[in-house]
């Protein structure tokens, strides 16, 4: 068994490079697709000498040697990376809010930018940085356009709300953020800033059809997407604290909504409960175990909000 040296993971020129970025060697096919500079303190992945079987150059790599490897390497990178929470009712809530007024211009507007996130949040997964930076650009012509519009015609429902331009000013400064995360070339911290912004804009255009119920759910669900440790600098006792915050908006949801998601509720809050015990524990939680019980309040969560897509509860008029 031997050990490559000198390999282009190892070159001085990929120094500072972090595990998401080292997958870039156009002359070389086993390598992945290219990543981003260093944005995290992660052991470089120098550290972490490739061994293979058998003599020779890569190009000697059987079938089933380069099979193994890729496996291997997948199993790493779900056990330190784990995969974000399925999101699949997102686009219903999305059309949701657009179908409910078609003719609306200002929600076509935020449908339109909030499927522009969506596709720039796939780009990133794929690490096409660039092709991200370019949905970004036009998103944010988009949105100067869409904010003109919207403060020199506000819809009466904006108005009615006292704080209906500050709901408006929020969104555009987590476009702000979005923007100078992707000049710094954080671009995993970008892809955390996407999800909230898509329910900030589905929740704008709910403000503007006055749709009541779903406002209120997705201020909830804001929350959750928000309240991860190490989200945007969040520390362990922050999210703590913001756990108990999303608490009292479950608890305050549950009379608003109908009987048969009282079980799923009640399980949302035990786990939210749980999760919040762990962060505010004596021991250090491990990054693993953190990632475990969000993504389990997560797809709890998500599975609440398709039972009440499904029940066409946000069109009730509740």
């Amino acid at each position: 068994m031997r050990t490559l040296q000198n390999s282009w993971w190892q070159d001085s020129a990929d120094e500072g490079l972090s595990l998401r970025a080292k997958r870039s060697n156009p002359s070389d096919p086993d390598c992945f697709v290219a990543g981003a500079p260093r944005n995290d303190k992660s052991p470089s992945v120098n550290a972490l000498p490739l061994t293979y079987f058998g003599g020779g150059d890569r190009s000697e790599y059987s079938i089933i040697q380069r099979w193994i490897r890729a496996c291997l390497l997948l199993g790493f990178l779900l056990a330190f990376f784990p995969m974000k929470p399925a999101q699949g009712c997102d686009d219903a809530i999305l059309l949701l809010v657009s179908g409910a007024n078609p003719g609306d211009r200002f929600c076509k507007q935020l449908l339109d930018m909030s499927r522009s996130l969506r596709d720039m949040a796939g780009d990133l997964l794929a690490y096409n940085n660039m092709a991200a930076g370019r949905k970004l650009d036009g998103l944010l012509k988009s949105w100067i356009q869409f904010d003109t519009g919207i403060m020199q015609s506000p819809p009466s429902a904006l108005q009615e709300d006292p704080d209906g331009q500050r709901k408006v000013k929020h969104i555009a400064d987590l476009l702000g953020l979005i923007k100078g995360l992707f000049d710094r070339q954080d671009f995993d911290g970008a892809h955390s800033l996407i999800e909230p912004v898509v329910i900030k804009m589905s929740a704008l255009s709910s403000l503007v059809l006055r749709q009541k119920s779903l406002q209120d759910f997705l201020s909830t669900e804001f929350l959750l997407t928000t309240l991860k440790p190490g989200f945007q600098g969040l520390s362990n006792q922050d999210s703590a604290a913001a756990l108990a915050s999303f608490s009292l908006e479950i608890e305050a949801l549950r009379p608003k909504l109908p009987p048969e998601t009282q079980k799923p509720i009640a399980e949302i809050s035990h786990s939210a409960s749980e999760f919040q015990a762990i962060l505010k524990g004596a021991a250090e939680p491990r990054r693993s175990q953190v990632a475990t019980e969000y993504t389990s309040l997560m797809n709890k969560f998500a599975g609440l909000k398709k039972e009440l897509l499904d029940r066409k509860w946000f069109t009730s008029g509740k």
